[in-house]
């Protein structure tokens, strides 16, 4: 990675998020992870967040956790799969805190 990590650390990592990505997507046959992540894009969609960022964090999370060919990639391309798992983060603010933040402007005001 550009000289600032040694390569057999960059395969090591590599390795350990391949074996997590596919162990998720060899036990989660009922697709409970994939239907976590869509229900908090809709419910992050209504709080504000576009449909295309939320589709745009989510999507990719998907791919990663949905097939062994993802969970490959997402293995190799790990530094990536880091700074989508911040912009999940955000995803779930919005899911998760806007809505309790919306609400409580609207019980301590009258006109919402």
């Amino acid at each position: 990675m550009f000289g600032l990590i040694d390569g057999k650390v960059y395969a090591f990592l590599s390795l350990i998020t391949t074996a997590i990505l596919y162990a998720i997507d060899s036990f989660d046959k009922q697709e409970v992870v994939r239907t976590f992540l869509v229900q908090q894009a809709y419910y992050a969609q209504g709080s504000g967040l576009g449909h295309a960022a939320a589709n745009l964090i989510v999507q990719p999370l998907i791919f990663a956790v949905d097939n062994p060919f993802g969970a490959i990639l997402g293995g190799l391309l790990w530094p990536l799969l880091v700074v989508w798992l911040l912009l999940l983060l955000l995803l779930l603010g919005f899911a998760i805190i806007a809505p309790g933040v919306f609400r409580a402007k609207c019980t301590i005001s009258t006109a919402c």
